[in-house]
């Protein structure tokens, strides 16, 4: 009996960290190019791209994770991560399209 319980507990275990190996970074603020200083649009460049990069690996991570999985790996696990993948492309076009407006804004300032 103990041997089930400890096989249940360590299956929950394994499951969870499988879940929890991939980690999507946090987007970055992005700053207002009405009012952004050149600073602030700089180090906002920077963490976008850090962002993208972050993201990339996350995205590497998922196809990795969705390789290395054992065969009895259900369709619905399958989907989350592909789900997952997807979500993460759409929100790094979403996060570098909102980091060039807000710069195309601050640039029509000094013109």
């Amino acid at each position: 009996m103990l041997r089930i319980v400890a096989a249940a507990a360590l299956a929950i275990f394994v499951a969870s960290a499988a879940e929890a190996a991939c980690l999507s970074p946090a987007p970055p603020g992005i700053p207002d190019g009405k009012t952004a200083t050149g600073d602030q649009m700089s180090n906002a460049s920077v963490a976008v791209k850090a962002y993208v990069k972050g993201l990339e690996t996350y995205q590497a991570c998922l196809k990795k994770q969705d390789s290395d999985a054992p065969p009895d790996t259900t369709t619905d696990q399958r989907r989350v991560w592909l789900t997952q993948y997807n979500n993460s492309v759409d929100k790094m076009e979403e996060v570098a399209n909102a980091f060039n407006v807000q710069l195309r804004v601050f640039k029509a300032r000094s013109q």
